[in-house]
C-alpha cells in the first residue's frame, strides 16, 4: 500500500502536538535528530537531578546545552528548565541573563503551551505577576496536557497572590486527575 503524501504543515503540527516537541516530531517522521539534541544524560530523572539547584548560570554555553537537553527529553523537562530559570534561580544571575535564556528556550522548544507558559515565566522574572484569573486560565489550558507538572508549577508560581485556596485547589485537582489518568 503506498504511503500517502505528507502534508507538512498539518502533519507536522499534529505530530508535534502528540509528541510534545520538535525533536519528537523529527523522530516520528523518521528524520535524523541533530546531534545537539541527543542527550548525554542517561534518563530524564538523571537530567532533573543534574539541573535542579545546580543550573550553570555562570556558564551560558552549558546553560544553552541544557536547554537543548531539556527539549530533547520532552515538554516536562523543557518546562523544568524554564521553572529553574524563572522561579528557583539563586539571586545571583542577572534578570537579563534569565530573560535571555527563557527567550532562547522559546526559540528552541516547540509545544502548544510553550508561548503562554514561557510568557508567564518571563513575567515572573521581571517581577510582573499573573492575576489569579490569568493563572487560573493558564492552569486550565495546561490541564489537558497530562503530566506537565513543571508547566503547572510555573503557572502557580507566576501568580503572586492566590487570594485564598482557589488556585491551590485547582492545582491539586489537575494533579489528582493526571495521577488517576482522568481527563481534567
Amino acid at each position: 500500500m503506498p504511503r500517502r503524501a505528507l502534508d507538512v504543515e498539518s502533519d507536522t503540527a499534529a505530530i508535534v502536538a502528540s509528541t510534545g516537541s520538535a525533536v519528537g516530531c523529527a523522530r516520528a517522521l523518521g528524520e535524523p535528530v541533530e546531534a545537539r539534541y541527543k542527550s548525554a544524560v542517561r534518563d530524564e530523572a538523571d537530567f532533573f537531578a543534574e539541573v535542579d539547584h545546580r543550573f550553570p548560570f555562570d556558564d551560558e554555553a552549558r546553560a544553552l546545552a541544557l536547554l537543548d537537553e531539556g527539549c530533547a527529553f520532552g515538554p516536562n523537562a523543557a518546562f523544568m528548565v524554564a521553572y529553574i530559570v524563572a522561579v528557583s534561580a539563586p539571586p545571583t544571575p542577572a534578570v537579563e541573563l534569565r530573560l535571555r535564556l527563557l527567550a532562547e528556550l522559546g526559540r528552541r522548544f516547540v509545544h502548544l503551551l510553550a508561548a503562554d507558559v514561557l510568557d508567564a515565566a518571563m513575567r515572573r522574572v521581571r517581577g510582573e505577576f499573573l492575576t489569579v484569573r490569568e493563572a487560573t486560565t493558564l492552569m486550565e489550558r495546561i490541564a489537558p496536557h497530562h503530566d506537565q507538572y513543571n508547566a503547572l508549577a510555573i503557572a502557580d508560581a507566576a501568580c503572586e497572590d492566590h487570594e485564598g485556596d482557589a488556585l491551590d485547589a485547582l492545582y491539586d485537582r489537575i494533579v489528582a486527575d493526571w495521577r488517576r489518568g482522568d481527563e481534567p
